[in-house]
């Protein structure tokens, strides 16, 4: 715990300086990443010290460095005072902190400092490093988590195999600038034109089929991190399942197919795509290594064995966030293109009759 930087004790008052005792005020502990994101470190600071420390909140910080073992600290934290433990960065120290608070009762504060900022965007948390402070010391909510977990790591948004790796890895940011969504589509006709596609045997909850696929995405969170584009309308972070994408296309056309079902916000649509639900295990075999992407880190494996660990994490999320899932949606009938009937009219069991029927335009959520 050598850096920990405590805050200033000249901000706070006898009762809130850094050592002090506990009240009912909340006692932060904040796992910062120095290097996410395009906001200075020193400017992360100054925030910290207007939003906490100038009214009197007590907190610590720990800046990473990239060699420790975020899980062990933040279980050091657990055996501490604080009543909150804060994750300041991308969706690799959301991660990271939350693998060392599955199953507690502490909650998980997050503060989005990557690109793709992924966690925070599904759940409606502030974007701005100010709003997400307040969202914490404000008026806020809780959203129960699932997690997938892999060994003894746990992974919030999504796991990839096939080429979607390379795919993302290799797209330039001038390509990106140039041609945007097409710069993506252009790298995964490179991967088509070299017939990358795998043999792959999937077991779902203990059901297993064999298929060919080039891309499997196991969803925990709908949000892909291009623009608005989901994985799918159902996928959700908190209904204890995950869902399994598998791109069984495998040539030009079937790929164009599958990116235009993407584009306009229907990828379950394309012929060439399969979508299954897990809500305790999924196993995926392959016939050969493949590359393997969990949270911006690429290897090649034979084996995956992803466990799905429902309500693990305890995050704090704005009040409306909980209110957007029944409340701004309209389910539309695909025949007349009316809308049927609004959510907030409607209970939770209704709503998942209507998804199971119906397409869903979901302007709260995608």
């Amino acid at each position: 715990m050598d850096r920990i930087i405590l805050a200033p004790l000249w901000l706070t008052s006898n009762r809130w300086n850094a050592r002090g005792p506990m009240s009912d005020k909340p006692h932060l502990f904040i796992i910062l990443n120095p290097v996410a994101g395009h906001v200075q470190a020193d400017t992360v600071h100054k925030i910290f010290i207007e939003t906490f420390g100038c009214n009197g909140i007590n907190y610590d910080v720990y800046e990473t460095i990239g060699q420790e073992n975020v899980t062990e600290i933040v279980r050091d934290a657990l055996n501490r005072s604080y009543s909150m433990i804060v994750a300041v960065g991308g969706d690799g120290t959301v991660s990271e902190v939350a693998n060392g608070l599955v199953k507690q009762d502490i909650p998980l504060g997050i503060v989005p400092l990557g690109t793709g900022n992924l966690v925070a965007r599904e759940l409606g948390i502030p974007l701005t490093v100010e709003e997400a402070c307040q969202l914490l010391v404000g008026s806020h909510t809780h959203t129960l988590l699932d997690v997938m977990q892999i060994g003894q790591h746990a992974f919030v948004p999504h796991i990839s195999l096939g080429i979607y790796s390379q795919v993302i890895d290799k797209t330039t940011i001038e390509e990106k600038r140039r041609f945007g969504m097409a710069a993506y589509f252009w790298r995964a006709l490179q991967e088509i034109s070299q017939q990358r596609s795998w043999k792959v045997t999937i077991s779902v909850d203990n059901q297993k089929q064999q298929v060919y696929a080039s891309l499997i995405i196991v969803a925990n969170i709908g949000t892909i991190g291009i623009g608005a584009l989901r994985w799918g309308s159902r996928i959700r972070p908190d209904d204890g399942e995950v869902d399994i994408c598998i791109v069984q296309a495998r040539t030009v056309g079937g790929y164009l197919s599958t990116f235009w079902h993407l584009l306009n916000g229907q990828p379950w649509r394309a012929p060439e795509t399969l979508y299954l639900r897990a809500r305790e295990e999924v196993v995926i075999t392959a016939d050969r290594p493949i590359p393997v992407r969990l949270d911006g880190e690429n290897f090649e494996q034979l084996t995956v064995r992803i466990e799905v660990v429902p309500r693990a994490i305890k995050v704090i999320t704005p009040l409306i966030h909980k209110e957007k899932k029944f409340m701004a949606i309209t389910a539309m009938n695909p025949a007349t293109g009316e809308p049927i009937k609004e959510y907030k009219e409607m209970t939770p069991a209704e709503v998942e009759d209507i998804i199971s029927s119906v397409h869903v335009w979901d302007p709260g959520i995608c």
